[in-house]
């Protein structure tokens, strides 16, 4: 693919070094913002030759701004997990789980 991009790239003129696309390509980002019941995405604006290489393969950047349709509110983030210890990342301690204890017992006698 790398070879593709690089004849691509030759054709348009260009000739970026690697790590220059790489960390170009990796700057550009989108994000939705939500402001008095309406959605935005917002895209940061392709610095350095990510608007070259874009071009060079045929892809059109999207709008720096542009408002998503009315729809429904975007689902709320999930709880955080709880363990059956009952605390976020807490290890819970020997005997509280009864029956992975005894099935580890069991496997501990057996030695393996």
């Amino acid at each position: 693919m790398r070879k593709e991009l690089d004849k691509r790239l030759a054709a348009a003129g260009l000739d970026p070094e690697w790590g220059d696309v790489v960390r170009d390509l990796d700057r550009v980002e989108e994000v939705t913002v939500d402001q008095d019941a309406k959605r935005f995405v917002l895209r940061t604006d392709a610095v350095g030759c990510a608007a070259g290489v874009f071009k060079a393969v045929g892809v059109a950047l999207p709008p720096l701004v542009r408002q998503l349709p009315a729809t429904t509110p975007p689902p709320k983030p999930a709880a955080p997990h709880r363990n059956a210890a009952g605390g976020r990342g807490v290890v819970p301690r020997a005997g509280e789980f009864p029956e992975s204890q005894r099935r580890f017992n069991r496997l501990a006698k057996t030695g393996v």
